[in-house]
């Protein structure tokens, strides 16, 4: 993928603005209440229906606007080929709506990325906003060699998101490989609401503030 990721996003139509139906207009609306995700496949719900995607469903559960910046393929180095697109997409967010937590959800498609270059963007990202970064780390998947290489990569993103003091969800504590579909890395729907309900639980745990 050549282009920055957020361009793809909105030119391929698949970033998700996500609204819980029933929620109140000032829920999802108010300063400060609106959750980001960076993310890949997962986050946009590939192999299921969009609505059953851990971001929908997190929707849901929070009455938050879920807004996702995620790719099928989409990985820590791809977003900032161009000009350090993501970084500058979550500015302009919190800028026009604020942040009541942001996600980062990348590292899967990240076996074969350099470890430099895994730094430079977990740092780049969870420096673009003030807001409270949640980051998950890659959850299991069946190929063993990728997962033997995801060993590191979740060790680097762990260490660089707890020196810029944000919290972490380890993917591989939520899911197993009973959780992933035919492809040994998209979730199942049973899948989906188990990170789901991880996500908010460690949402939670981090007691942030009310907008």
């Amino acid at each position: 993928m050549k282009a920055g990721l957020i361009s793809i996003l909105f030119s391929l139509g698949i970033a998700a603005v996500c609204c819980v139906s029933g929620a109140r207009a000032d829920d999802v609306t108010a300063p400060g209440a609106r959750i980001l995700v960076v993310g890949d496949s997962n986050a946009t719900g590939a192999g299921q229906r969009s609505q059953q995607a851990w971001t929908m469903r997190l929707s849901r559960s929070t009455g938050r606007m879920v807004q996702v910046f995620g790719a099928p393929g989409a990985s820590l180095a791809t977003p900032f080929s161009d000009i350090g697109d993501v970084p500058e997409c979550i500015v302009r967010n919190e800028l026009g709506y604020g942040l009541h937590v942001a996600i980062l959800a990348l590292g899967t498609n990240d076996a074969a990325t350099p470890h430099d270059a895994i730094r430079d963007a977990v740092d780049a990202t969870i420096t673009a906003t003030r807001a409270p970064w949640l980051c998950l780390l890659p959850p299991p998947v069946r190929n063993a060699t990728q997962e033997a290489a995801l060993v590191q990569v979740r060790q680097i993103i762990q260490d660089e998101c707890t020196a810029h003091g944000a919290a972490i969800l380890d993917g591989t504590q939520v899911l197993t490989l009973a959780n992933l579909d035919a492809s040994g890395v998209h979730f199942t729907k049973l899948g989906h609401m188990k990170m789901a309900r991880a996500v908010r639980c460690a949402i939670e745990q981090m007691h942030l503030p009310p907008p």
